[in-house]
């Protein structure tokens, strides 16, 4: 618990210290912001930079930036790891030493803004389908029975209108709830990346883009990006570990190997980077972008996940028996019987007015 003039407010939502491996000497990125169209230089002080991202609001005026200094520990171990492959040195086989580095894998990849909007927008689409299986009648009683109050119409067509909707209600992203997920599921999340096999990859002729969404999930073992579902699920996870090095992580368990590889490679790792960017890439000073991805870029990512299907057995357990209803606000009952009564109302964080 810090105070606010002590606490640190400038949160890098990529780690400072991996930026630098695709800066020049003087520190400078340049960031090509998302549709392409857009770049300019940008220092590794300011780049990826959100102000309180982490920063946890304990109640009676009290904030804290715990996280952030949790992620700078971690931080610290990985560096070291870095600057030694940076080095020539081969991937790390000690087990505290691989551990802490798996650990920040994951940590950079649960602390992004995606990971924080997908928590939201999957809550949101409990509550899509939660209304749907209830109705408007069914709805209309609970909000009655939760707030005490006769709900009138006119109020109840537009509560109707905005929890159905495609994409469900919109609910503002949170810190507290983001940093309780990634509490829950990081340990798992790095012993998961532990236990994979690792493939280093050096680049003497060829350059590494950089995103604000860094570790990139592919779907099978070829070109293809963005469908591999979670960490846990993807055959190969990539990421780029500087300008001139790349890591890869294989689902199948194996000894850990080391490679000099080619410019087809670059340009499937330079591909995924851009297709997972949310907002901006960014590459050493020196690099030609339009050399390094010749792709057509995609238009910023606002969303997480889509619309998802009302299952066609609602209304019965077996609809939800698969989802983890606690990561969503849920009070705990029963896992495979749960409804809109176990889930927090008036909504927290919800952006709705009727009147």
């Amino acid at each position: 618990m810090t105070g606010e003039s002590k606490r640190i407010r400038r949160h890098h939502v990529v780690s400072k210290f991996y930026l630098k491996g695709f800066a020049d000497d003087g520190g400078r990125l340049r960031r090509t912001v998302l549709p392409g169209k857009e770049n300019f230089l940008v220092s590794t002080s300011n780049a990826t930079v959100i102000k309180d991202f982490y920063t946890v609001n304990l109640g009676n005026g009290y904030t804290t930036d715990w996280w952030e200094q949790v992620f700078s520990r971690i931080e610290h171990v990985a560096a070291t790891a870095l600057r030694g492959l940076h080095r020539g040195s081969p991937l790390p086989r000690d087990s505290d030493e691989r551990v802490g580095f798996a650990m920040w894998v994951a940590a950079q990849y649960l602390r992004t803004e995606g990971s924080r909007n997908q928590v939201h927008q999957v809550q949101s689409q409990m509550y899509r389908v939660m209304v749907t299986l209830m109705g408007k009648d069914g709805l209309r009683d609970f909000i009655e029975s939760r707030e005490n109050i006769e709900v009138s119409d006119h109020r109840l067509d537009a509560e109707w209108d905005d929890l159905t909707a495609d994409y469900g209600t919109s609910i503002e992203p949170d810190s507290a709830d983001h940093m309780t997920t990634l509490d829950r599921v990081l340990i798992e999340a790095t012993a998961m990346l532990e236990q994979r096999q690792w493939m280093l990859l050096r680049f003497e002729h060829h350059s590494l883009l950089l995103s604000d969404h860094p570790i990139t999930l592919l779907s099978d073992g070829s070109n293809s990006f963005g469908g591999g579902g979670g960490l846990a699920d993807s055959p190969v996870i990539a990421m780029p570990l500087s300008r001139k090095l790349g890591l890869v992580m294989f689902r199948e368990a194996g000894p850990d190997a080391a490679a000099s590889v080619q410019k087809d490679t670059a340009d499937t790792l330079n591909r995924g980077t851009v297709l997972n960017a949310r907002n901006s890439v960014y590459s050493h000073p020196d690099d030609r972008v339009s050399r390094l991805f010749k792709g057509e870029w995609p238009e910023p990512r606002l969303r997480e996940i889509g619309p998802v299907q009302i299952p066609a057995q609602v209304g019965t357990a077996d609809a939800f028996s698969s989802l983890d209803h606690t990561a969503y606000g849920c009070t705990d009952a029963d896992k495979n019987s749960f409804s809109l009564s176990d889930m927090p109302w008036p909504i927290p964080g919800r952006s709705f007015r009727w009147e």
